[in-house]
């Protein structure tokens, strides 16, 4: 004979099995007769509860069994048997590794992911995250950044959790590499919970952890310099070193620009270096270092004698960038010498022209003053009270126009204008109403004479 076992009005989200002498076993159950003694067969059920049953709950439990064939048992109340069951508290954190980075770079970032599940049926608030981040060789200065649900936290810091039943938790971290990691720097991400218990009750530590390798690196040095720090000869160049070398574990592509004042031609290795710049591309350098050298030149055609060049070398994706500024002063050319000191000459010449037209005009004048006094003695003189309107004279200007007179009668006069008698006494009233004792000494004789 054989016989069905069910479970009744079971719920449709929890599932179950039987399990016969250790194996599981589904379908009908084959009985003997009694005397056979096949007629008794001992079961195992397994029922399997979603985690939404809360703890604590009750649930009846009822398990029927009837012929296969579909015929009616001639005894159908020993057909059922129930129990009654407690769902009891379970609690069950499960901590997994998401995603996480396999290498890095230096001067990079690396993260990892993971998540933590509460997958019992109870509420767990005993539990603890910690997170630590190694690195062989040790580094230093190394910043780390964690959140747990979008919330930041201090990486190292012991941060209580709590989780509701079916509740999962996301834990991010992101690591900024160091700019001077070595390659094959090794870093490990340990993400710990603490506070779980096994099912003797026992502590047990939760953990997963993470490897990541600094396999790339991007390392460019470089150096610009001018070959001597004197002036530049006339019709010469100057000449500036650009080296640079990469040490980096992909291939560098460096773009060098310069700018200098206008009339000045710069070229690099032969090549006059455009508004875009030269482009220099170096392999691979971290098993054996790629050096690059170039020699620049900076040729005054016209313009300033003394400016700055500003030359620029950089990445082409502006991750390295290099500015150095270089100071040139040019010695003048013969012409542009013999240009500023005719600039000088002709500014002086004006000004001595100018004093030598003053001059003669100021001599001309006196000439023609000197005529007119001539002219004048040989006209009647009217005798005046008082001194002359003009007050008296401040020189004496001898005539040097030519005479009619007899070489014996110059000669008489150039013997009386070389006496110079003094000026008379002042009377004892004193001075004429408003005459001054200078006026006194050019005309004092001549008041005295009567003759003024």
């Amino acid at each position: 004979t054989e016989v069905q076992v069910d479970i009744i009005d079971l719920p449709s989200t929890w599932e179950w099995w039987m399990v016969i002498d250790g194996e599981n076993h589904s379908g009908p159950i084959s009985l003997s007769v009694s005397y056979d003694l096949d007629h008794t067969v001992e079961i195992e059920i397994w029922l399997l509860l979603p985690m939404e049953e809360t703890a604590g709950e009750r649930h009846t439990i009822r398990i029927g069994v009837q012929p296969a064939s579909g015929n009616e048992d001639s005894n159908l109340l020993d057909n059922i048997v129930e129990f009654t069951s407690i769902t009891d508290s379970v609690h069950s954190p499960v901590l997994k590794l998401i995603s996480g980075s396999t290498s890095t770079i230096a001067g990079g970032i690396f993260s990892a992911i993971a998540s933590l599940e509460n997958q019992g049926n109870a509420r767990d608030d005993n539990l603890r995250l910690k997170t630590t981040v190694f690195s062989t060789p040790a580094l230093l200065n190394g910043k780390s950044f964690l959140s747990v649900n979008g919330v930041s936290h201090d990486v190292g810091d012991e941060i209580p959790l709590t989780l509701q039943p079916g509740e999962m938790i996301s834990l991010n971290l992101d690591v900024m590499v160091h700019e001077n990691s070595t390659l094959n720097t090794r870093f490990v991400v340990l993400f710990e919970i603490l506070g779980s218990l096994d099912e003797n009750g026992f502590p047990v530590v939760l953990s997963v952890e993470h490897l990541i390798i600094l396999d790339q690196q991007r390392s460019v040095e470089a150096t610009i310099a001018k070959e001597s720090t004197n002036a530049i000869m006339e019709g010469t160049a100057a000449n500036v070193w650009v080296n640079h070398t990469s040490t980096s574990t992909l291939n560098e592509t460096m773009i060098l620009t310069a700018f200098g004042p206008k009339g000045w031609q710069i070229s690099c290795n032969k090549i006059l270096i455009p508004e875009q710049g030269l482009q220099f591309l170096s392999p691979p350098g971290h098993v054996t270092p790629q050096g690059t050298q170039s020699t620049c030149e900076i040729l005054r055609l016209s313009g300033t004698l003394k400016g700055d060049v500003s030359f620029t070398l950089s990445s082409i994706d502006g991750h390295h960038t290099f500015t150095e500024s270089i100071a040139l002063e040019y010695e003048s050319t013969d012409e542009e010498q013999l240009f500023s000191n005719t600039q000088l000459i002709a500014g002086g010449s004006g000004g001595l022209i100018f004093i030598v037209s003053l001059l003669f005009l100021m001599r001309r004048r006196g000439e023609e003053f000197g005529l007119s006094e001539e002219f004048e003695g040989e006209k009647e003189v009217v005798p005046i009270k008082g001194p002359p309107i003009n007050g008296p004279p401040t020189s004496e200007i001898q005539p040097t126009a030519q005479s009619n007179h007899s070489p014996e009668l110059n000669h008489q006069s150039s013997d009386e204008s070389t006496v110079q008698p003094g000026p008379p006494p002042i009377p004892d009233s004193g001075l004429p109403q408003g005459w001054s004792e200078e006026q006194w000494s050019y005309y004092g004789q001549q008041y005295l004479d009567g003759t003024l």
